[in-house]
C-alpha cells in the first residue's frame, strides 16, 4: 500500500512540476518581420524615431533593456544601413556622437538565430553629458529584405536568471520571408 500511495504522490509531483514548463503563457509579438515571444511580465515601450524604415520594439525590465530593430530595406530608397556591417560599424570602430560615444568593444562567436548567423559582441555606451555608462549585448544579422538589430543593455551585470530569459526570447525569433 506504502509503494502505491508513494508511487502515487510521485506522479502528482510530477504533473505539478511539468504543468509549470513551458512558454504558454508567453506574449507573441512581431516587429517588422521577426517574430519572437516575450514574458508577460515584460513592459513593452514606445520609441520616436525618424527613420521611415526603421521599426523598433523595446522592452524595459528593472535591471536591463531588450530592444528589437527590424530595417526594412524595402521602404526607403536610401536608407540608414545597407547592411549589418554597416549597422554595427559605429560600434565596432567606437564612435563619438554629440552627447554619448561606445567603447569597450568585444568581439564574441557569432550565435544562431532562427537560420541566419548573426553578428554578436559586448559594447560600452557612455554619455558624455550625465557620465553615466551602460554595457550592451549585440546580435545582428541581414534577411532577405531588412537587417535585424538585438540589443540587450543593463547598467550592471545581468543575473543568471535575466541572461537565461534573454537567451530565451532570442531562440524564440523567427523571421518572415
Amino acid at each position: 500500500m506504502k509503494k502505491i500511495v508513494a508511487c502515487m504522490m510521485g506522479f502528482v509531483l510530477a504533473a505539478g512540476c511539468l504543468s509549470g514548463c513551458g512558454e504558454n503563457n508567453w506574449v507573441d509579438v512581431s516587429t517588422g518581420a521577426v517574430n519572437y515571444q516575450v514574458p508577460p511580465e515584460w513592459e513593452e515601450k514606445s520609441e520616436e524615431h525618424n527613420y521611415s524604415d526603421l521599426i523598433t520594439t523595446q522592452f524595459s525590465m528593472d535591471n536591463y533593456t531588450f530592444i528589437l530593430n527590424y530595417f526594412d530595406l524595402t521602404v526607403d530608397k536610401d536608407p540608414v544601413y545597407q547592411n549589418i556591417d554597416d549597422a554595427s560599424e559605429m560600434y565596432e570602430k567606437e564612435e563619438n556622437f554629440d552627447g554619448y560615444y561606445f567603447d569597450d568593444y568585444e568581439k564574441l562567436n557569432p550565435i544562431k538565430i532562427d537560420k541566419y548567423t548573426a553578428k554578436h559582441f559586448t559594447y560600452s555606451l557612455n554619455f558624455t553629458e550625465s557620465g553615466k555608462s551602460v554595457d550592451g549585448e549585440y546580435f545582428g544579422f541581414d534577411v532577405e529584405d531588412g537587417i535585424v538589430i538585438i540589443t540587450v543593455t543593463h547598467e550592471k551585470d545581468l543575473d543568471k536568471a535575466s541572461t537565461n530569459l534573454v537567451h530565451k526570447v532570442i531562440k524564440s525569433i523567427t523571421v518572415e520571408e
